[in-house]
């Protein structure tokens, strides 16, 4: 193969000679001898300037990697199956009874249940424990107001206030406490109210009457009857009583006489009889009953 290479190198190289004889015909080529040049086995040097081919392209010495059965020899060395696996040797952890073993420890049913001594678990909070002392009055709070007052707002950091005081004719219908007011109502004719605190007072039952109808002035008392007079009209809270005398010979006992009665005579001498009574009067005049 290379002295292949090698001759095509000189037939290369002989055309090129050939083309440049072409260009001068008058010159000088080589005398052709007929000798052509002898083969010393000598290359001819390649004088060029180019690069001479050495021929060194990588030749194909057939020296790709030789086969050499170098493929990695099954040697059979693959993991050798030896039995190795981890072998069974019953080392697992043997059961050798230990797993929490019954020993019958299990809190024993003594039949002791916890004995209840009353005492119940005391309350460790910091809530103010309930010693059964109710809060000491030190004083501190407001005190209710007195009679006679009483507190208009609800504070208690403001002064009480007087009561109403009720007018004359007019009288308390519902009377004052420490929270509320008094109320007062006007009165009615034949009624006497002074006011304040003082009641509603009917005329008839201070056996007088109301004169004027004004209830804020006194009651006027009843006329009284005497003695050989009655009581012709009698009164109510609104009107006086009326009196007249006893007519004729009639008489009454006062005070306040409803009627009038006869006058009996008066006898100077009295005789009984069987059936009848007989007097004498003054007069000399007889008078008989029965």
């Amino acid at each position: 193969m290379r002295n292949a290479m090698q001759w095509w190198l000189v037939l290369v190289l002989m055309a090129f000679w050939g083309l440049g004889g072409c260009g001068d015909s008058t010159a000088e080529s080589p005398a052709d001898t007929g000798d052509e040049p002898a083969d010393t086995g000598d290359e001819p040097a390649d004088t060029s300037d180019e690069p001479a081919d050495t021929g060194d392209e990588l030749v194909d010495t057939g020296d790709e990697p030789a086969d050499t059965g170098d493929e990695p020899a099954d040697t059979g060395d693959e993991p050798v199956d030896t039995g190795d696996e981890p072998i069974d040797t019953g080392d697992e952890p043997a059961d050798t009874g230990d797993e929490p073993v019954d020993t019958g420890d299990e809190p024993v049913d003594t039949g002791d249940e916890p004995i209840d001594t009353g005492d119940e678990p005391a309350d460790t909070s910091d809530e103010p424990a309930d010693t059964g002392d109710e809060p000491i009055d030190t004083g501190d709070e407001p005190e209710p107001c007195e009679d006679g007052t009483f507190d208009h707002d609800g504070d208690p950091t403001t002064p009480c206030v007087p009561w109403t005081v009720c007018d004359p004719g007019t009288y308390v219908s519902t009377f004052g406490t420490a929270t509320t007011d008094a109320i007062c109502e006007s009165c009615v004719p034949g009624t006497f109210c002074e006011g304040g605190d003082a009641p509603e007072i009917d005329c008839a039952d201070l056996a007088g009457y109301d004169d004027d109808g004004d209830p804020t002035t006194p009651c006027v008392p009843l006329t009284m009857c005497g003695d050989d007079q009655y009581v012709s009209r009698e009164a109510d809270n609104m009107r006086d009583r009326i009196c007249a005398p006893c007519p004729g010979a009639s008489t009454s006992l006062g005070p306040n006489a409803a009627f009038c009665s006869p006058q009996p005579p008066r006898f100077t001498a009295i005789a009984a009889g069987k059936e009848h009574t007989c007097g004498l009067d003054e007069d000399g005049k007889a008078h008989c009953w029965g």
